[in-house]
């Protein structure tokens, strides 16, 4: 009979990971609330502190990186990950590439245009955070569906083994 132990990526999940990964994904998305106001509540019609409007347009740009920088620190495994599988790209190089693209050229914008108008920094924070809440939801259920499993093999390790009969 098949031994149902977890081998490579599902092994080294363990349950402590679905915490930090919830602890990583909520201050993430606290931050990302007032990125968003600043980044698209002028194209909603929603009105802007007096110090942010367009005759203040790089400190407006310079608020959002602010509240942009601590997002992808948080997420800083998506760029480790993506940088390192580079040569066989995967889901976290896709995530890597597009956020610090974003990022990149967000930070390029606020600093050589008079009035940056569109600096995508809410984009490269959305993406990191998409990408999180995807991870807790694919540990969570990697955990569900071996739950079984790894009861069974418990259940079969706390049987006595079987009788033989002696040879007479």
């Amino acid at each position: 009979m098949q031994n149902f132990e977890p081998t490579g990526a599902a092994a080294a999940m363990p349950g402590s990971a679905v915490p930090q990964i919830k602890r990583r994904l909520v201050i993430s998305a606290c931050l990302l609330i007032p990125l968003f106001y600043l980044g698209l509540g002028a194209a909603f019609g929603l009105p802007l502190p007096p110090f942010l409007t367009s005759d203040n347009a790089m400190w407006c740009g310079i608020v959002q990186l602010v509240l942009t920088v601590p997002v992808c620190w948080l997420n800083r495994s998506y760029f480790i990950n993506g940088c390192k599988s580079i040569r066989a790209p995967g889901p976290d190089t896709l995530v890597a590439l597009s956020s610090g693209a974003a990022l990149v050229y967000g930070i390029i914008a606020i600093f050589t245009q008079d009035a940056p108008q569109e600096l995508f920094l809410p984009s490269a924070a959305a993406i990191l955070i998409f990408a999180a809440a995807c991870q807790l939801l694919e540990v969570r259920f990697k955990a569900q569906a071996m739950a079984p499993l790894h009861s069974r093999n418990r259940l079969r390790a706390a049987q006595p083994p079987a009788a033989h009969r002696a040879a007479e």
